[in-house]
């Protein structure tokens, strides 16, 4: 039951960082370019919570590093 909540709370925040997307690139004219920018936020938007987790990672792995003697 926690897998099925997990993959509807995934969807949902794929949901809203497409529209949020969809909403900023509404008034760019060409279709390329407004493709292009549509899917570049919802990649940014997507990875946006988990990123800060990913560069933490690697920040304290190199502080662990450099307090081994």
């Amino acid at each position: 039951m926690a897998g099925l909540a997990l993959l509807a709370l995934i969807t949902l925040w794929g949901f809203i960082c497409y529209q949020l997307s969809k909403f900023l690139m509404k008034k760019i004219a060409s279709p390329i370019t407004k493709n292009f920018g549509i899917g570049f936020l919802l990649f940014l938007f997507f990875i946006a919570p988990f990123a800060d987790d990913i560069i933490g990672g690697f920040q304290f792995r190199s502080l662990c590093k450099k307090m081994q003697y």
